[in-house]
């Protein structure tokens, strides 16, 4: 017994799609999208002065996710320079913690603080932090 052939003639063949403006819009926004890092557009400085209070958040990982909690109005020094070692009292039921300065990025008028540089593409939402705002230079 044959196998009936498909009738080609009820088919409905969709035109050809051009595919190199297809192919051009794609790299041209896969580009745009690896080239956007918010990071980038901070700039790195050594040295801030401050208005003596910050926000800070520290994340914890668990063996299944990654927690952050924010606390408000952390005392600071006046002055904090990239290798500054900062002990902080945070917290309702007061925590203490050492902060060491790896990284200052400068972003408007705020400033943020890094235990660790952050690598490029990394997210920062789930990193230790000191957010300063306003931040200056030293004088």
């Amino acid at each position: 017994m044959r196998t009936p052939r498909p009738r080609t003639d009820r088919l409905r063949f969709l035109p050809e799609i051009p595919r190199l403006p297809i192919a051009l819009t794609a790299a041209v926004l896969a580009s745009l999208v690896a080239t956007h890092r918010p990071s980038l557009a901070q700039e790195a400085v050594q040295a801030i002065a401050t208005p003596g209070l910050a926000e800070l958040q520290v994340c914890r990982s668990w063996i299944v996710m990654r927690t952050c909690n924010a606390y408000h109005r952390v005392d600071v020094p006046q002055r904090i320079a990239v290798g500054d070692q900062l002990s902080l009292i945070f917290g309702s039921n007061n925590k203490t913690m050492i902060f060491e300065v790896a990284a200052i990025r400068r972003g408007g008028d705020a400033c943020t603080l890094y235990t660790e540089t952050p690598a490029p593409g990394a997210d920062e939402k789930k990193v230790d932090k000191l957010t300063v705002a306003p931040c200056n230079r030293p004088s």
